[in-house]
């Protein structure tokens, strides 16, 4: 199985887990924590929506789709980060607001390395 397949199994596996934290953030009454997973879902499905277009584009031009998925990663990790400041003020004061601002970007910016770098080294495999 190729790498960009991999990717769009684990975005899936990370929407899906992140849409029952979600479902049961809303079943315990905690709407506010609930909307604090949406951002995380940004990144996941920026790239399950880019890979098919990347794959046109790739057809064109190589250099112009890594260039083109980056920058859109680099948006997307612009929106997260934005997002999730934005929202962390509706939480709760106190550590928990600023822990979960940490982690939320924190979590959004690894998972952005791992794309990045399934897409700089898959030329080398």
């Amino acid at each position: 199985m190729s790498a960009e397949k991999e990717t769009l199994i684990e975005c899936w596996a990370i929407i899906i887990m992140l849409g029952i934290a979600a479902y049961m953030f809303i079943r315990s009454h905690k709407k506010v924590w609930a909307g604090s997973v949406l951002p995380l879902l940004i990144v996941p499905a920026v790239n399950i929506i880019y890979s098919p277009i990347s794959r046109k584009v790739m057809e064109v031009s190589k250099e112009a789709a890594i260039s083109a998925r980056i920058i859109i990663y680099l948006i997307s990790f612009a929106v997260v980060c934005v997002w999730v400041v934005l929202w962390g003020g509706k939480l709760p004061t106190g550590k928990t607001k600023y822990i979960y601002i940490c982690v939320s970007i924190l979590f959004t910016f690894i998972l952005l390395l791992i794309f990045l770098r399934n897409l700089v080294l898959r030329p080398l495999f």
